[in-house]
C-alpha cells in the first residue's frame, strides 16, 4: 500500500475511512453484527483529518526554513536599478548566446517582502510585478553616487571627505601632471636622384615572307542508305489465337513486332 510520507495514511483510508481487503481476507465468511458502523467510520474520518492537517502544517514549516537557509537577501529598494530574469528564452535564439537578463528596470514600489512593481526605463509607460527571486540589482557607477547628495544648513561640503575611487587620486602640484605637446617635425632631407642610364639600342625589325597556306581540304558526305529490318515471320501459338477476334489477333501481332 502507498502510504504518504507527510500523512502516514493511504489515499483510500482518507477517502473511504478504511484500508483496502486483501484478497484472502475476502474468502473468509464471518458473521458479525456492526450496528455502530456509521459513527465508526465517521469518527476515524475526523481523527485521520486532524493529523492531516496538523502533518501538513508541520511539512509548510520545515519547506520555509529550508527555503530561508539558502535564500539570499537581495537589499533591493524603491528606486534602484534591476535587471529581470526572463524563464523562456525567444524563439530562434540559441540558449547559449541569448541573454538571460533584460532591462534595465527601475523599481517604483515595494508591495511586500518578495513583489515588487518595476517600469523599463526605455518605455515607462509599462509596468509590471514580478517577485524578488526574477531581479538582479544593477550596480551603478560611482560618479552618479556622488553627485546625489544633500547639503545641510550651516554645513559646506568639503572636498577632502570625498571617498576617491580605486582608479582616482589626489594631486596637489599641477607640474606633476604629464604635459602632452606636438613633436617638432623632422627637417627635410634632400634625396640626391640618381643619374639617368644610357638608352638602349633597339635593332631594326626584319620582315620575314609570309608563308603559303595550302589549299583546304573539302570532304563531301557521302549519302548514308537506310537498312531496312526485315520483317519476321510471327507465329500465333494456337492456345493464344483461339477464342480471338480478327482485330484481336491483329493487335497481338504488333506489339510482338515492336517487341
Amino acid at each position: 500500500m502507498a502510504v504518504h510520507k507527510v500523512t502516514n495514511h493511504t489515499p483510500m483510508y482518507l477517502f473511504t475511512g478504511r484500508d483496502p481487503f486483501q484478497y484472502y481476507e475476502m474468502l473468509k465468511t464471518v458473521d458479525t453484527e456492526n450496528t455502530n458502523f456509521v459513527s465508526q467510520r465517521s469518527e476515524r474520518l475526523a481523527t485521520a483529518f486532524q493529523r492531516v492537517k496538523s502533518a501538513l502544517r508541520e511539512q509548510a514549516e520545515k519547506q520555509r526554513q529550508d527555503s530561508l537557509k539558502n535564500s539570499q537577501d537581495k537589499n533591493i529598494k524603491v528606486g534602484d536599478l534591476v535587471y529581470l530574469h526572463q524563464i523562456r528564452i525567444p524563439v530562434g535564439d540559441n540558449r547559449k548566446l541569448a541573454q538571460p537578463n533584460t532591462g534595465p528596470y527601475r523599481v517604483n514600489a515595494k508591495l511586500n517582502e518578495v513583489n515588487f512593481q518595476i517600469r523599463l526605463i526605455s518605455a515607462p509607460d509599462k509596468s509590471q510585478i514580478v517577485h524578488a527571486d526574477r531581479l538582479k540589482k544593477a550596480v551603478e557607477p560611482r560618479i552618479y553616487a556622488k553627485m546625489e547628495f544633500e547639503e545641510s544648513e550651516g554645513e559646506e561640503y568639503d572636498n577632502e571627505e570625498l571617498v576617491e575611487s580605486d582608479n582616482e587620486s589626489i594631486v596637489d602640484d599641477e607640474d606633476d601632471f604629464l604635459r602632452f605637446c606636438i613633436p617638432p617635425r623632422a627637417p627635410q632631407i634632400e634625396i640626391p636622384t640618381p643619374n639617368d642610364p644610357d638608352p638602349v639600342e633597339i635593332p631594326p625589325q626584319v620582315d620575314l615572307p609570309t608563308p603559303i597556306k595550302p589549299d583546304p581540304v573539302v570532304i563531301v558526305p557521302q549519302p548514308v542508305e537506310p537498312t531496312v529490318r526485315s520483317k519476321r515471320l510471327i507465329r500465333i501459338p494456337a492456345k493464344v489465337s483461339e477464342g480471338l477476334s480478327r482485330n484481336q489477333l491483329a493487335k497481338l501481332k504488333k506489339m510482338q513486332e515492336r517487341k
